[in-house]
Parts: structure tokens; sequence; C-alpha cells
């Protein structure tokens, strides 16, 4: 969710994001232009990386990134230019950190 100075929340989960318990969508950052960003798992419990601006989403993945159950993409801050920075599990289960600009 999201929740403006004034007290409103929103609500909302990222597309294809799975509704299965302790999955779903996570935002981890805003920067100063309302730009969010954060992870999704589908159901087959991969991470995809998104990014939200006015309300769109662009998911994306790290290019090395695996596909299988508990790999993927986690996008974990975001600055004023739009680039992201996180970590994704590649398809051995190694940790590795990436910068992604749109």
């Amino acid at each position: 969710f999201t929740r403006t100075p004034d007290g409103h929340i929103s609500e909302y989960s990222a597309p294809a994001a799975s509704t299965a318990a302790g999955e779903g969508t996570t935002s981890f950052a805003m920067n100063d232009f309302g730009a969010e960003t954060g992870d999704a798992y589908d159901s087959n419990n991969v991470m995809h990386g998104f990014e939200k601006v006015a309300g769109r989403f662009r998911a994306f993945n790290a290019p090395d990134a695996g596909m299988g159950s508990g790999q993927g993409t986690r996008a974990s801050a975001n600055n004023i230019e739009g680039a992201v920075t996180g970590w994704y599990v590649d398809a051995s289960y190694y940790n590795h950190g990436f910068v992604w600009i749109p």
C-alpha cells in the first residue's frame, strides 16, 4: 500500500502477482517524485522487480536472474533519476547486486 501525508491509503498489487499466502507484492522504496519500487512473487514463487510511476507498473528482471522457485529479482531502492538497485538470485541460488536504469 501507499500512504499519503494526509493519511489516505491506496492498496495495490503488481500485475501477475500471486495472491497465495506469503507471496504477492512488496514495495520497498519511494523516491521524491513518488515512484515506487519493489518486487512481486508470481504463482511459481519467482521474484520479479517492478517500478510503479503515476499508477503504472513496469516489471523487470535482472539479466542473469533465475526463474525457478526462490529465485528472481528483488528491487529494493530507487533514486530521483529513476535508477533502481537491488539484488537477484541466479539459477544456482547465488545472490548478486544490480543497478537498473530504465
